[in-house]
C-alpha cells in the first residue's frame, strides 16, 4: 500500500513524462526534415496542446486514485503524507481539498477539538452542495458525540436541529448513537445504518460491539472488537476498541480510558502534518528555489532542449563546411595565380 503522497503522484508522473518525450521524437524529426519555423512553431503548439491533456488526465486519474485510497479505504499515512505536501498552496481547489482531507484526517484520529476550526475556515472560502454540508455536520455532530461523554440531552437535541434539521432517518440513527456512546444505554436502530466506505464500515462496527456490550453479550461484543483492534492503531476506533479488550482481559467491568496515553498519542499523529525543516547548508539554493513550482514548463524543456541542440550542430556543421570550402577556394585561387605569374 502507498503511504507517501510524492510516491504516489511519481507513479503518474513517470509514464507521462515517458510518453511526451515518445511523441516528440515525430515533431524533431519533422522539424529537422523541413527547416522551417513555420513548421517548428505548428509543431510546438500541437505538441504543447496534447501536452495539456496528458497533464488533465493524468491529475485526474492521481486524484481519483487517491481520494479512493484515503476516503473510501483507510490510510491515515497517505492522507498525512498528501496534507503535508500540498498544504501550502495557494490554490483554492487544492487548498479546499486539503482542508476536507485535513478534518476527515482529525476525525479519524480521534481529535475532536481541532475539527471545528477547519470547518470554519473551510465554509469561509468553499461553497458546498447540499450533501456535502450534511457531511461535514455528520462529522461535527459525531465528534460531539464521541468527544463529550457528558453531553445533555437538550443539548444534543440543539445539535441535531442545526446540523440535520430536515434529515429525519438521520436524526434517528444518531438518537440511537447518542444512546449508545452518551447515555450507555442499547439502541438496535443503529444496527439500521448503511456504509458506504471502509471507515464508515468500522465505524458501524463500532457501534454495533459497544451495544451488544451494553445488551450483555460479550462475547459478540469481543468477536466484533478483536475485529476492529485489527487495523490501524492510529484510528480512534481501534485504540477504543483496544481499551475495552484490555478491559475484558484485565477482567475490569468498567472500561478504563487512559486520557493522558491518548493525548501523547494525538500528539504524535498531528506530528505528521508538521513540516520539518531540514537544518541549514552552506550551499546557496536559490538557483534550484527558482525552478520550484515550474514543473509544468520543464517538461518543455527535453524534446525542445533536444531539437535545439540538433540545430546547433547542424548550423556549426553548415559553418565548418563552409569555412573550410571558402579556404580551400582561396587555396585554389592563390595556386592559380602562383602559375599564372610563372608562366608570365
Amino acid at each position: 500500500m502507498v503511504k507517501d503522497y510524492k510516491e504516489l503522484r511519481r507513479r503518474y508522473n513517470i509514464p507521462v513524462i515517458v510518453i511526451l518525450l515518445i511523441l516528440a521524437l515525430p515533431f524533431l524529426y519533422a522539424v529537422q526534415v523541413t527547416q522551417s519555423k513555420r513548421i517548428a512553431t505548428i509543431c510546438f503548439l500541437i505538441y504543447l496542446l496534447i501536452e495539456l491533456i496528458l497533464v488533465i488526465i493524468k491529475d485526474t486519474l492521481l486524484i481519483k486514485k487517491l481520494n479512493s485510497l484515503i476516503y473510501k479505504d483507510i490510510n491515515l499515512d497517505l492522507m498525512a503524507s498528501y496534507i503535508l505536501n500540498q498544504k501550502r498552496k495557494s490554490i483554492k481547489t487544492i487548498k479546499a481539498r486539503v482542508q476536507v482531507a485535513t478534518i476527515f484526517y482529525f476525525y479519524r484520529i480521534g481529535d475532536f477539538g481541532s475539527i471545528e476550526a477547519v470547518v470554519d475556515e473551510l465554509k469561509k472560502n468553499q461553497k458546498f452542495t447540499d450533501a456535502e454540508q450534511v457531511k461535514l455536520n455528520e462529522i461535527l455532530l459525531n465528534a460531539n458525540l464521541f468527544s463529550r461523554p457528558d453531553l445533555k440531552e437538550d443539548e444534543f437535541e440543539e445539535l441535531l436541529s442545526d446540523y440535520l434539521a430536515d434529515v429525519e432517518p438521520l436524526k434517528m440513527a444518531y438518537r440511537a448513537r447518542y444512546d449508545i456512546l452518551v447515555k450507555k444505554e442499547p439502541n438496535d436502530a443503529v444496527l439500521k445504518e448503511v456504509t458506504n466506505n471502509k471507515f464508515s464500515q468500522l465505524e458501524s462496527m463500532y457501534l454495533k460491539a459497544v451495544n451488544e456490550s451494553l445488551k450483555g453479550n460479550r462475547n459478540k461484543a469481543m468477536e466484533l472488537f478483536r475485529t476492529i483492534a485489527k487495523e490501524d492503531e492510529g484510528l480512534y476506533l481501534v485504540r477504543m476498541a483496544q481499551t475495552y479488550l484490555d478491559s475484558e482481559n484485565s477482567g475490569e467491568k468498567s472500561v478504563s480510558f487512559d486520557a493522558r496515553q491518548e493525548e501523547v498519542t494525538l500528539k504524535l499523529l498531528r506530528m505528521k502534518l508538521i513540516e520539518v525543516k531540514q537544518a541549514k547548508s552552506g550551499k546557496s539554493t536559490k538557483g534550484l528555489a527558482f525552478f520550484k513550482g515550474w514543473k509544468f514548463a520543464l517538461l518543455l524543456i527535453p524534446p525542445f532542449l533536444l531539437y535545439a541542440m540538433v540545430l546547433v550542430v547542424v548550423e556549426v556543421i553548415k559553418k565548418i563546411g563552409s569555412f573550410v570550402l571558402s579556404k580551400s577556394e582561396i587555396g585554389e585561387r592563390f595556386l592559380y595565380s602562383e602559375i599564372h605569374i610563372e608562366k608570365n
